[in-house]
């Protein structure tokens, strides 16, 4: 075993460096603008970044759809919930009524053909509607949705930057690594 061999063979995947890049991006953006709950960003570039641009193209895509529907559908039923039905978010009757109403949320994505989108909408109507803190329910649903997005621009951003894509390319090399085909096509564009 040569010496570069030695020094590589420990080295972490281009996934590992690409999704700690993102998160980086996402650090800064929301040190901009001053986000005290950036997590989501993080969360969603962690999520998304795949082993190729196309399946994190994917990821990605299914991520939006499902925190856009999501984000909408949870700010209708907020004001639906507290505004007409009258519940306090917190109380039993409200965090039933929540458990109920995911079930539409996940009929309605799989009607429009978005399989992919379901388990992302939950989470992220969960993370709405489970009141953690007293924001009005359209600011608290835009940050949070706009915390997500983030996340998967900064993913797409990773993957897309043509530097960032060069160095893939000769990281591979370098460490010799076995890599799928999938992944080798991104790389060159194919």
């Amino acid at each position: 075993m040569s010496k570069l061999e030695k020094i590589t063979k420990h080295f972490p995947g281009m996934r590992i460096i690409k999704t700690a890049l993102a998160l980086l991006i996402c650090a800064l953006i929301n040190h901009l603008r001053n986000s005290p709950a950036s997590y989501q960003a993080g969360i969603s570039a962690v999520v998304c970044m795949q082993h190729s641009m196309s399946t994190t193209l994917r990821s990605s895509v299914n991520r939006a759809t499902g925190t856009l529907v999501s984000g909408i559908y949870a700010y209708f039923f907020m004001r639906f919930a507290t505004e007409i039905l009258q519940l306090h978010p917190g109380s039993l009757i409200y965090s039933i009524t929540v458990s109920v109403f995911v079930i539409p949320l996940m009929y309605l994505l799989v009607k429009l053909k978005k399989p992919g989108s379901v388990a992302i909408a939950c989470i992220v109507f969960l993370i709405i509607c489970i009141p953690v803190g007293q924001d009005p329910p359209l600011s608290y649903t835009v940050t949070r949705v706009t915390d997500t997005l983030i996340g998967i621009a900064s993913v797409i951003f990773v993957e897309w930057f043509p530097p960032i894509r060069k160095f893939s390319e000769l990281y591979i090399k370098t460490m010799k690594l076995e890599v799928p085909e999938a992944v080798i096509k991104d790389l060159e564009g194919k």
